[in-house]
């Protein structure tokens, strides 16, 4: 993975190097270093890694039974009169039952090769359980099975003798899902849920192991989940792993020296949970799920990840700050403080200003170049009542209560359906969509056009500008707003609460322009006319003209330095 591969912090188990002894006994003679964020152990039923990470762990056992195992290639079963019928379904596995020994054999490279498993009493056998596997004749592979018909025994004389090796079958309990994962290391396969060969799963397991890996660590992962990422393969592997492995112990036959065995007739009951699972899938959702648990805001659709937007990323990681270029083009007024009163929602929301005065903005902010969008943008326009406290009460006994303070912003317009969605439900902001158009803009003048499906309702002019670096800014308080969000299930609301949101900040080198002229005028429709041309928008327009603009106190524009 590019994306997190660096230096392995000392420490760390790595195989190799010139002190290799001193983490793997026995590993002296290597001389290759290997380097990276994780280990992942897939190093068998005699895993070392295993061994040095839990040493009062008990070793696997033998297991009462020895196999045989060859490949013989396919095409020449298929040449065999008698044997031809064994592969006349392609991708087919065989189960060849005995009293008390059995043979597996399953296609494999492609469906060119049959790969046989042929057990037995250990006792019949000479193998070691600390070796691999040994050579053996075969001569005394054939003179097991004389009890099977003529074409089983035809099939086994195709071997190669040189491709004859005798294993001692061994069977590890299980092992607890506390030990699979350790720190930045994890066991796999074999090394995690050793399996006898009764149902050909030993194999299978490890590859659902390595796609479940892969669902949890795709390209994108950083170092600093590894650990966790770990832990969800064991939650996404160990049950499913150990009920296999159980299966397969029940599935065995019955030997003099085993401890498992001759308690199911027909292995092929459990086939379909073995081959019904999809590791890839069920580890896919789990990682779903875990990073819509721990994303940085929840929010619908659940079902896909988290959502990005523009505090959060689609992992639910919030986005490194970002300086965004901008353009503000604002008109600060005075008007009437009874009517911008009755704009606000509850009694808990109170000017600061003293007498009948009291003053505004209305603003129109264009937003580019933003990473969360693909380097696009959006416009916004909105009324920002100023000096406006909300005595929040804490709820406790006490009494005690705290006070926001900020410029009260009773609706936003915005010309794009993501940021007015994730506004809406992240932060609670009153967004609503409108188209807006900036319209004959010039050096000297700015024209805004705000409309709802081809209509206009809002034209807002600023003229006559000239460049003032010294003029003073505007629209530098925190935004206070009302969340609300209404109750699916009942009547009454989830959340209403009163909260802020930083202003956008002031970019280094921002150029100012104040604005000789000023107007914002909207339209003139009355009644059915207004409902019928803004179905949607029809109350908000007609309090909005309500806001009288007595006098114009700053007009003008602030933008990101070029």
């Amino acid at each position: 993975m590019s994306t997190t591969r660096r230096t392995v912090p000392p420490g760390t188990i790595r195989p190799g190097g010139e002190d290799s002894s001193r983490y793997y006994p026995g590993y002296d003679s290597l001389s290759v270093k290997h380097t990276g964020d994780f280990i992942l152990a897939a190093d068998g039923i005699h895993s070392k890694i295993r061994t040095l990470l839990l040493k009062d762990l008990p070793p696997p056992e033998p297991s009462g039974t020895n196999a045989f195992r060859f490949l013989i290639p396919i095409d020449e079963i298929r040449a065999g009169p008698k044997t031809a019928h064994f592969v006349e379904k392609s991708g087919q596995m065989l189960l060849l039952y005995g009293k008390d020994r059995r043979i597996v054999a399953y296609p494999c490279r492609n469906n060119n090769l049959l790969n046989f498993v042929a057990m037995h009493p250990e006792e019949e056998t000479e193998a070691s359980s600390e070796e691999w596997s040994q050579s053996a004749s075969k001569d005394s592979l054939l003179s097991f099975y004389t009890s099977y018909t003529d074409d089983v025994q035809a099939l086994l004389a195709k071997v190669s003798p040189e491709d004859i090796e005798l294993w001692n079958l061994l069977n590890h309990e299980e092992m607890g899902r506390e030990n699979w994962v350790h720190g930045k290391m994890a066991l796999l396969g074999d090394a995690a849920h050793g399996f006898l060969p009764h149902q050909g799963q030993g194999g299978a397991q490890a590859i659902e192991d390595n796609a479940a890996i892969g669902a949890l660590f795709p390209l994108d992962t950083q170092s600093t989940d590894i650990q966790q990422r770990l832990k969800l393969c064991v939650q996404a592997r160990y049950d499913r792993a150990t009920l296999v492995q159980d299966f397969t112990r029940q599935a065995a036959f019955e030997t003099p020296r085993g401890k498992h065995g001759g308690k199911v007739i027909d292995p092929m009951q459990f086939m379909q949970t073995n081959l019904s699972h999809d590791s890839y899938d069920h580890a896919h959702g789990i990682l779903i799920r875990h990073l819509n648990e721990n994303a940085l805001y929840r929010r619908i659709p659940m079902s896909f990840g988290p959502s990005p937007g523009p505090r959060q990323d689609l992992n639910g990681i919030q986005w490194k700050p970002l300086k965004p270029t901008y353009k503000t083009s604002y008109i600060t007024f005075k008007t009437y403080k009874s009517y911008l009163l009755t704009l606000l929602p509850s009694d808990d929301f109170q000017t600061s200003t003293e007498g009948m005065w009291a003053t505004a903005t209305f603003s129109v902010t264009r937003l580019e170049n933003l990473e969360w969008l693909g380097g696009r943008g959006y416009s916004m326009l909105g009324l920002y009542v100023h000096d406006i406290v909300h005595k929040r009460f804490s709820g406790s006994h006490s009494g005690n209560s705290a006070e926001l303070k900020g410029d009260f912003l009773p609706v936003l317009f915005e010309n794009m359906a993501d940021p007015i969605i994730t506004g809406r439900e992240e932060i609670g902001f009153s967004k609503v969509f409108a188209t807006l158009d900036e319209k004959a803009s010039s050096e000297s003048s700015f024209v805004l056009s705000a409309g709802w499906e081809g209509t206009e309702f809002c034209r807002l002019t600023l003229n006559h500008l000239e460049e003032a670096p010294n003029a003073e800014s505007a629209l530098l308080s925190p935004a206070l707003h009302y969340k609300a969000i209404p109750s699916s299930m009942k009547k009454g609301q989830d959340a209403e609460y009163a909260t802020t949101y930083p202003s956008i900040p002031t970019a280094e080198g921002e150029r100012k322009w104040k604005a000789g002229k000023a107007e914002i005028v909207f339209t003139d429709l009355e009644n059915g006319e207004l409902d019928m041309a803004f179905p949607t928008l029809a109350n908000i327009i007609k309090r909005l003209r309500g806001v009288k603009v007595v006098e114009i106190i700053r007009p003008g524009i602030k933008a990101s330095g070029s």
